[in-house]
């Protein structure tokens, strides 16, 4: 990892994709190294583990905070 770099993970509710998309092409134009669900998870992988990984060694958590990340059952929780 390059200097000045953060490693950054976002959580959000699928009915916040096209802005969490935003956030994350954002930030990878700012070179940094960015966990996004959808282009981080490669097919097969046991996904939970991934994803508990990922934010163990994240330098910065984003969490956008809606109604549907915070429902009960839902897996941002």
């Amino acid at each position: 990892m390059r200097a000045g770099t953060l490693k950054i993970f976002i959580s959000y509710a699928r009915e916040q994709v096209k802005l969490a998309e935003s956030i994350y092409l954002r930030l990878l134009a700012e070179k940094n190294i960015v966990f996004f669900d959808l282009t981080s998870l490669p097919p097969g992988e046991a996904y939970d583990r991934k994803i508990r990984e990922e934010i163990e060694q994240a330098d910065l958590f984003i969490f956008l905070i809606s109604p549907a990340a915070l429902r009960s059952g839902a897996y941002t929780r």
